[in-house]
C-alpha cells in the first residue's frame, strides 16, 4: 500500500512528465504503470485521490462468531472447523479467535504458524504429569492446547 502523498505525488510527476507512465515509474521507482494510470483516473474524475480504503470483511459478524462458536465445541481445531464450514481459511480464524477471545486466543490456538506461548510453570508441571504416567501425552498435549511432540 502507497500513502496517500506517495500517490499524489505519483500523479502529479505523471502530469508533469507528459503521462509518460514508464518514465514516471523508472524515475519514482513505483508503482507499477497498471496502478499508476488507475490513481490518474480517479484523481482526473475528482481532482484527488482516497485517503485509504477501509477493509471491508466478506464474512459478516454472525458468520465471524459461528465459526468461533463451532471452534471452541469443536475441540478447538481450526482445521476442522475450516473443513466443516467451508470458510475462514485457518489463519483468518485464528485471528477472529483472538478478536473475540484475547486470553483464550492468545494461549490456547492450535496453529502450526501460531505458536502456543506457556508459561515456564506450565511447561514444567506438564512434563511432570507426563512422568507420572496417569494421563496418555495426547490428553496432556490436549490440556495444554499444544501438540504431543511438544510436550
Amino acid at each position: 500500500m502507497y500513502s496517500y502523498e506517495d500517490r499524489i505525488r505519483a500523479v502529479k510527476f505523471y502530469i508533469n512528465c507528459g503521462y509518460n507512465a514508464a518514465y514516471t515509474v523508472s524515475k519514482l521507482g513505483y508503482p507499477d504503470a497498471s496502478n499508476l494510470k488507475h490513481w490518474y483516473r480517479e484523481y482526473s474524475e475528482s481532482n484527488d485521490l482516497h485517503q485509504g480504503r477501509k477493509k471491508v470483511s466478506k464474512y459478516s459478524d454472525k458468520e465471524k462468531r459461528d465459526a468461533v462458536d463451532y471452534y471452541f465445541s469443536h475441540e478447538r481445531n481450526a482445521l476442522k472447523t475450516v473443513k466443516a464450514l467451508g470458510y475462514p481459511s485457518r489463519p483468518l480464524l485464528i485471528q477472529w479467535v483472538k478478536e473475540l477471545y484475547p486470553e483464550e486466543g492468545e494461549r490456547r490456538c492450535k496453529s502450526f504458524k501460531t505458536p502456543v506461548r506457556c508459561a515456564q510453570e506450565e511447561k514444567i508441571q506438564a512434563v511432570m504429569e507426563s512422568c507420572k504416567g496417569n494421563l496418555k501425552i495426547t490428553q496432556i498435549a490436549d490440556i495444554y492446547g499444544v501438540t504431543p511432540s511438544a510436550i
